[in-house]
């Protein structure tokens, strides 16, 4: 037996980075107690909270390594959610170009970390 197959299997989510993980569910939690209630006040103070704390969770687990496309994506994500808080059309607007911005990023990251490979292989 090798040192690989005696030694504990790695942590879903590392010790160190579980504060960051239970702030996002407690917060997503209060989100979606909100939205259920119909808390407006719930939902306006949770939401613009939930993609901050997920991209400080991706970048402290990736150790400051995470990809740019990913990060930029979620923060046009962010700014989608931020838009659609708003009434009107304009604001609706807005936030679909942010989601549509969102989709090109991420497509540009997956593509960078090898998905259009795995693609092609099929």
């Amino acid at each position: 037996m090798t040192a690989a197959t005696t030694s504990p299997p790695r942590a879903l989510v590392p010790r160190e980075h579980r504060g960051l993980l239970v702030a996002y569910l407690a917060v997503a939690a209060v989100n979606l107690v909100g939205a259920a209630a119909g808390s407006s006040v719930l939902e306006w103070v949770s939401k613009p909270l939930l993609v901050p704390l997920l991209v400080a969770w991706v970048v402290a687990v990736r150790r400051g390594t995470a990809p740019r496309a990913l990060v930029v994506g979620l923060a046009l994500a962010w700014l989608g959610d931020l838009a659609l808080m708003a009434d009107g059309t304009l604001a609706f607007m807005v936030g679909l170009g942010f989601f549509l911005g969102m989709q090109v990023a991420y497509s540009v990251g997956f593509v960078g970390l090898g998905a259009a490979s795995v693609l092609r292989r099929r």
